[in-house]
């Protein structure tokens, strides 16, 4: 069994790594409850965050839309 690497506390984009959560992903990765700086919480696959895959909860997406169509 491979030796896991402890996550919390660390920033990945807008997310911070909280803690390990119970459940595995179907493909058996582990996965993270993250904290998003809008204040939501979020259970991502980690290779997502710490590969650069998924930098936020969304809100970050949303707000590059906006922004998008205000011009």
């Amino acid at each position: 069994m491979r030796k896991r690497r402890d996550l919390s506390g660390q920033r990945f984009g807008m997310l911070t790594a909280i803690a390990i959560v119970e459940r595995k992903a179907n493909d058996g990765s582990l996965m993270w409850l993250c904290l998003c700086d809008c204040g939501k919480e979020k259970v991502l696959m980690v290779a997502n965050f710490k590969h650069g895959n998924t930098s936020s909860c969304g809100c970050l997406r949303s707000k590059m839309l906006r922004e998008r169509k205000r011009k």
